[in-house]
């Protein structure tokens, strides 16, 4: 477990860090609405402060962005397992 809260740090670390050396962007962003468990938007609070600059939103991107690294094999199960803690 250690081991794959690390790789998410490290992942949303080099997100943020990306994102501090990246110009301005032409993308449009778009709102949207999900719900959180309070547990898991503490979370993302303290997320937040590994980074200079860092916004809830990029550390539920960064999320993904770390989800997306691993096989589909894991990330069923990662997402199964969420799913079954909520």
């Amino acid at each position: 477990m250690k081991s794959r809260r690390s790789r998410i740090e490290k992942a949303i670390e080099d997100f943020g860090n990306s994102a501090e050396k990246s110009s301005a962007s032409s993308a449009i962003f778009k709102r949207y609405n999900f719900s959180l468990t309070e547990q898991i938007s503490e979370d993302i609070d303290n997320l937040t402060m590994i980074a200079k600059r860092v916004s809830r939103s990029d550390i539920v991107k960064a999320g993904i962005e770390a989800l997306k690294q691993l096989p589909q094999h894991k990330q069923v199960a990662l997402v199964t397992q969420v799913k079954q803690e909520s």
